[in-house]
């Protein structure tokens, strides 16, 4: 079975941990259900650290890819629907394990076969591969319609992102479908802007600002901020960020990416369009942190269509 071509599969990553990856995947997740309102699904794939999303929405019990592997080979998608579990903003969790050993019970095949039937029930996949670029998190990324790379304005931390991204792209996963997302950002900071861009050697999706105190109360209370503090100006970001993301409509190019094995020189391609559409109002930035250059910037994932429909497999990165 291959992905299904009108689900979009989004792989969040971080180059170390500490950069914020988990809240970030669980509240862009709840951002993603709200503004598209479709079926989104939130798979903790992190090999180390698995169980903080669970956490993070106050889901005490879950069930698991460790338990749904022995007869993933064989199952079909409807198989799934008793495996994840559903959370009040709507969005539904699939975790990899319950305990660290049980890892092993998970191969990356499984792994690559439970999401490929998730992407038969599910308009949007969130997932969560970790810091580590191995085997498992391959097979996400393989499967990924875009790669979320969560870097934070710290001079290492962006050497360190440079240099995953560069991983990445060695390994064949083209420079459109990594977008570098700048977490805990303070326009009047240390760092500006400028220096971000210029370490890291790429442009930025977007930034998110700098809130501690309500991403604390958050995790501690065990309810994303994009719920429990719909006005604050991070709320906002990640709205934004799904919103642009999903509609296609601020982005120098739409629609999906082109397979790196299907052209050497592939370019994003618009779906309704042969030649693609340009836009020269990329998705924006947090107040006080200054404009961007038009060339350099990714497009954008466009929402699966409400309709049945078929998506050429060419379009898509990594079938």
């Amino acid at each position: 079975m291959a992905t299904n071509q009108n689900c979009f599969l989004i792989s969040v990553i971080g180059a170390r941990d500490g950069v914020g990856k988990t809240v970030f995947a669980t509240n862009i997740a709840i951002s993603f259900q709200r503004e598209t309102r479709r079926r989104v699904c939130l798979v903790d794939l992190d090999p180390v650290y698995c169980g903080d999303i669970l956490s993070l929405l106050q889901i005490n019990s879950a069930k698991t890819i460790s338990e749904l592997a022995p007869v993933v080979d064989k199952a079909q998608p409807a198989l799934l629907k008793g495996f994840v579990t559903p959370h009040s903003s709507g969005v539904h969790v699939l975790p990899l394990y319950k305990d660290a050993r049980e890892l092993a019970q998970v191969s990356p095949d499984a792994a690559a076969r439970t999401l490929e039937l998730l992407s038969e029930l599910y308009d949007f996949l969130i997932i969560d591969v970790g810091t580590v670029v191995n085997d498992l998190s391959i097979k996400a990324l393989e499967r990924s319609t875009a790669v979320f790379i969560i870097a934070t304005p710290d001079v290492m931390v962006l050497q360190q992102s440079r240099r995953l991204v560069e991983q990445l792209q060695s390994l064949h996963f083209p420079k459109e479908m990594l977008k570098v997302i700048l977490n805990r950002f303070e326009p009047k900071g240390a760092i500006p802007l400028e220096v971000v861009i210029q370490k890291l050697q790429r442009q930025i999706l977007t930034a998110v600002v700098r809130d501690d105190q309500v991403v604390t109360q958050s995790v501690n209370m065990g309810q994303p901020f994009v719920i429990s503090q719909p006005r604050a100006q991070i709320t906002k970001n990640f709205d934004d960020l799904a919103r642009t993301s999903s509609s296609g409509e601020s982005s120098p190019t739409s629609g999906r990416w082109r397979s790196p094995r299907t052209s050497s020189s592939a370019r994003p391609l618009h779906p309704s369009s042969p030649g693609g559409r340009q836009s020269s109002n990329p998705p924006p930035l947090p107040p006080g942190t200054g404009s961007r250059g038009a060339s350099g910037w990714p497009r954008s994932i466009r929402a699966p269509p409400s309709s049945s429909g078929s998506t050429s497999a060419s379009s898509r990165c990594w079938t």
